[in-house]
């Protein structure tokens, strides 16, 4: 049986090439609303905290999310080095490091608050 740690470890590796793949496809992310690139930075920065803070515990928190907002700002830098219909975007960085806390926020809100499944309450 796998354990819960190397489902999420592959989740986060996942979530990891996901990320590379997206950031780095030669054409920007079409606009089906407002704002919707913003959006998508946002849930998938959130969504790879959460992971990689299930996926790896033992990690100190800090160098997780500082290595996020450091992937953040890699992903727009090789953007605008790399891609020619791809720019730098203060916005986008700022939205990822904003999803990054978010992420963060609700896994430590839920692991604080939400008790694991068959868990027994001690009397």
């Amino acid at each position: 049986m796998l354990s819960n740690t190397l489902i999420w470890r592959c989740l986060a590796l996942l979530a990891l090439v996901l990320m590379a793949w997206a950031g780095f496809r030669p054409d920007p992310l079409p606009q089906y609303t407002d704002h919707f690139d913003k959006w998508v930075h946002g849930i998938a920065f959130a969504g790879i905290t959460i992971t990689f803070l299930l996926a790896f515990p033992r990690w100190h928190w800090l160098f997780i999310l500082s290595a996020l907002v450091a992937l953040g700002f890699g992903i727009e830098i090789g953007q605008d080095l790399y891609l020619p219909k791809r720019t730098f975007d203060w916005e986008d960085f700022a939205v990822d490091t904003v999803g990054v806390i978010v992420g963060a926020i609700l896994i430590f809100a839920i692991t604080r608050y939400v008790k694991p499944y068959g868990r027994k309450e001690s009397l």
